[in-house]
């Protein structure tokens, strides 16, 4: 079995006391609107991080329903400890993330909207193919599942191996990278992977 690699909690707390620190010294101008976003988003960071925690840390359910409710929970759980980082970045450094420059990142994103924000059909525009997507259920556990992709057009199937101990470790180490990168920035390498 493959280790995980968990978030620095540390990390999010140095980023609040630098916050705290910056606000004290009347270094940081933010409006109330990015105040709001980077109090929310660092609330949000560290929730996310909590039920990716549980994940890791607690049994795999026997019951299918369970499974679907883990993997499904589990991933939005990323996307959406993406968006906070994305939203923390903005409010902070007026920077925006683009996660295509992320392909870690950016296959989470996908592999989200893909099993759990969209399955029952994506690719509407001219640009993307009609597909539709399922998990197949047998291949659930803990570490890894399958889903199947059925593009409309041209009535293929495409698998897809997921390997979730992977995945949480690849977006924990950037959300990591990231912030350290707010704490100790590196001069013209801040969003650099």
């Amino acid at each position: 079995m493959e280790k995980y690699t968990y978030i620095n909690e540390q990390l999010i707390d140095n980023v609040r006391n630098q916050v705290k620190h910056m606000m004290e010294q009347k270094t940081l101008e933010i409006n109330s609107d990015k105040w709001n976003m980077l109090c929310i988003a660092l609330d949000t960071l560290e929730d996310m991080t909590l039920s990716i925690k549980y994940y890791i840390k607690t049994q795999f359910p026997r019951n299918d329903g369970g499974k679907y409710l883990y993997i499904f929970g589990l991933f939005q759980s990323l996307f959406v400890q993406q968006d906070a980082i994305k939203a923390i970045y903005k409010a902070l450094l007026n920077k925006e993330i683009d996660f295509k420059k992320f392909p870690y990142l950016n296959n989470i994103r996908n592999i989200r909207n893909d099993v759990v924000g969209h399955s029952t059909g994506r690719g509407t525009s001219k640009n993307t193919p009609k597909r539709f997507m399922s998990i197949s259920r047998t291949t659930m556990d803990k570490e890894s599942f399958e889903y199947y992709t059925y593009f409309a057009q041209t009535a293929t199937i495409e698998r897809h191996e997921i390997n979730v101990v992977k995945i949480i470790n690849d977006q924990n180490k950037t959300i990591n990278m990231m912030l350290e990168n707010i704490i100790y920035p590196k001069p013209q390498k801040l969003l650099s992977v």
